[in-house]
């Protein structure tokens, strides 16, 4: 009853969803540093400090310097970062595949992205 009721729930949730369409443990979860989880985790719940800081400042919410409201999915969709995107293997992903995540991560150095609290390196 309860794997039922977890089911109703992520079915009903289209966030997660979109980047995870089963109830399953994360093959990609398993990164050599903490930070780097830390990064995907975020990315993948689209809560980091870049897209939701404004939340503790009480300011405007922030957008890209294309105009577009910041949000993770426009980090990695920005048309700015076209040249970059087209030059990694695949797409950046926040799905469970394993040449995506790297991709990813290498976008996110690619385009100096602060992700993190306090502008923490992480590539």
């Amino acid at each position: 009853m309860l794997n039922l009721i977890s089911m109703l729930k992520w079915i009903l949730t289209p966030k997660l969803k979109s980047i995870k369409p089963r109830i399953e443990p994360w093959v990609t979860s398993n990164q050599d540093k903490r930070i780097l989880e830390i990064v995907l985790t975020r990315m993948r719940i689209g809560h980091t400090r870049l897209t939701h800081s404004f939340l503790f400042t009480r300011s405007d919410p922030p957008s890209c310097a294309c105009a577009a409201p910041l949000t993770v999915h426009h980090v990695l969709s920005c048309p700015r970062h076209d040249l970059i995107r087209s030059s990694l293997s695949s797409a950046p992903s926040l799905g469970d595949s394993a040449d995506g995540v790297k991709c990813l991560f290498q976008y996110l150095s690619s385009t100096s992205m602060e992700i993190l609290q306090n502008g923490a390196k992480v590539f």
